[in-house]
């Protein structure tokens, strides 16, 4: 009763979100909008930005209590507060007064999503994602050279498939036979492009796992418009 319903699940697949580093946060009294969810702390980037790099990150879906005519978050007051009493106008208008925001006197609740990054509970390195989990194409081809410079020191075809086996994760009693055979792991339409970069064209039309070196000068690789 006093935290509401919370809702686990296990080997959940992250949101996928573009991020420069810096997050837009919500802060008291700034207004919401009925027609979309409230985000509370929104990464920033996009797939122009140079500076942005793809990154997951665990979406915190719930419900918060709102002015209804304000059209702001409540922040009520439940220590001392809506927790030994369980009246919820008396909590906002409480918790709103702290706040130094008026309460109309009515109040709902409202859809809101906090991102948190994922640098924690997550599984070894050697059961990171393959290459060609995120990326179908390569589940036929013997290597990534569509991005990545062709060397022959690397074995590309071992690098693209070598990656968690959901099949045992599934044998030590995880449940994670959706994402057995999964090649499409991370939706890349959501993230603006086309289709699968690696099949419409992505940011750079080399990715370096090492850069070519021409002369004494060391060459990044280019950018599509």
């Amino acid at each position: 009763k006093e935290l509401g319903t919370l809702a686990f699940r296990e080997t959940a697949e992250p949101t996928y979100l573009w991020y420069d580093g810096t997050v837009r946060r919500y802060l008291a009294g700034d207004r919401i909008t009925d027609a979309k969810v409230t985000e509370l702390n929104k990464p920033e980037g996009n797939r122009q930005d140079p500076d942005s790099r793809i990154y997951p990150f665990k979406a915190i879906a719930g419900k918060q209590i709102s002015d209804a005519v304000h059209k702001f978050l409540i922040t009520p007051k439940l220590w001392q507060g809506f927790w030994q009493h369980w009246d919820w106008h008396k909590a906002a208008r409480e918790g709103l007064r702290v706040a130094g925001l008026a309460y109309s006197g009515t109040y709902e609740f409202v859809e809101t999503v906090a991102y948190q990054g994922l640098n924690h509970e997550v599984l070894p390195k050697e059961r990171a994602l393959s290459c060609a989990q995120c990326h179908a194409s390569l589940a036929k081809e013997g290597s990534c050279a569509r991005c990545h410079q062709s060397r022959p020191d690397i074995d590309f075809k071992a690098l693209a498939h070598k990656g968690i086996d959901f099949g045992e994760l599934v044998k030590e009693g995880h449940d994670a036979t959706r994402l057995i055979g999964k090649t499409d792991y991370i939706d890349f339409k959501a993230l603006g492009y086309a289709g699968d970069p690696i099949e419409v064209g992505g940011r750079f039309e080399k990715l370096p796992l090492k850069a070519r070196v021409q002369g004494d000068r060391e060459e990044a690789p280019s950018s599509l418009p």
